[in-house]
């Protein structure tokens, strides 16, 4: 009698613990269900921005429409990176402003590489599909430097692609104002910087049968200055090395040896630029 008594109490105690399990099972399913939902709009979102990065950051001519398409993005943590790409798009941005400059979180670096990793796949014969370029970027694990200077890359390869005549002579980059906490992290940002104003430079410099040593010099004396001085003065090379994508058809190649190149490139093109101003003026003397 007595265990009788207590069968429906247990019972009834069996159910509700029953209840309670499925109700979190069912709790669960919901929530992965919402988060795939959300995972798959942010996709679409970042595609979206991949999409006019990819259309727009060569050139001046714009459909005005792509920035009313951008606005409508709605993932909250995608409000960085629709204000990058905006921004950069623009025929007259402002992407030097501190606000861009300033080193962003780690969540918005890794949108942006994976925005810059999409377009890098539009410009395949065949490419893939966005959702594996997004899951092989994360299985990856890219390096947070690596995604820095993807970053900065972006930024001054928009400056030298929208600009025939780039000056920012008057420009001064005082790295301490940047969130960059170490001087690994200014390397990046100057000799990104540096391997893309170089490019400029560069084009005079190999002209076949044509060297115009003259518009190479103009190019240089167009380049921001570092801590309120030339380019050239800054030395800050001893860093921890690491390495970055130059190439997608290649392996990855060190970081140091890869831009160091560019940037004693770019020196001596300069110092071969004056050495011919100089002798062609002291034989104009004559």
């Amino acid at each position: 009698m007595v265990l009788g008594f207590f069968r429906p109490a247990i019972l009834i105690q069996f159910r509700c613990r029953a209840f309670k399990k499925m109700k979190n099972i069912i709790t669960i399913i919901l929530l992965i269900l919402t988060l795939n939902c959300f995972s798959q709009a942010k996709q679409s979102e970042l595609v979206l921005l991949a999409e006019a990065y990819h259309k727009y950051h060569h050139t001046n001519n714009i459909d005005n429409s792509i920035f009313e398409k951008i606005d409508k993005i709605s993932s909250p943590e995608l409000k960085k990176e629709k204000e990058f790409i905006s921004e950069l798009i623009k025929p007259k941005n402002d992407i030097l402003s501190i606000k861009f400059l300033t080193k962003p979180d780690i969540s918005t670096l890794e949108n942006i590489f994976i925005i810059r990793a999409l377009n890098y796949n539009m410009f395949k014969d065949s490419p893939i599909k966005e959702k594996k370029v997004i899951k092989q970027v994360k299985s990856d694990q890219i390096s947070y430097q690596e995604m820095l200077s993807a970053y900065y890359n972006m930024i001054f390869g928009i400056l030298v692609n929208k600009h025939e005549d780039l000056d920012l002579s008057t420009v001064n980059f005082d790295l301490d104002d940047l969130n960059l906490s170490n001087k690994q992290e200014k390397a990046i940002f100057f000799l990104t910087a540096m391997e893309r104003f170089g490019l400029n430079s560069w084009g005079f410099m190999n002209i076949p049968e044509n060297t115009d040593y003259k518009s190479a010099l103009e190019t240089v004396n167009q380049y921001p200055k570092f801590y309120g001085e030339e380019y050239y003065m800054f030395n800050d090379f001893d860093f921890i090395d690491f390495e970055i994508t130059v190439d997608i058809r290649r392996p990855k190649v060190s970081f140091k040896d890869y831009h160091l190149k560019k940037y004693f490139e770019s020196l001596s093109y300069h110092i071969e630029s004056l050495e011919f101003i100089n002798e062609k003026l002291q034989t104009d003397k004559k």
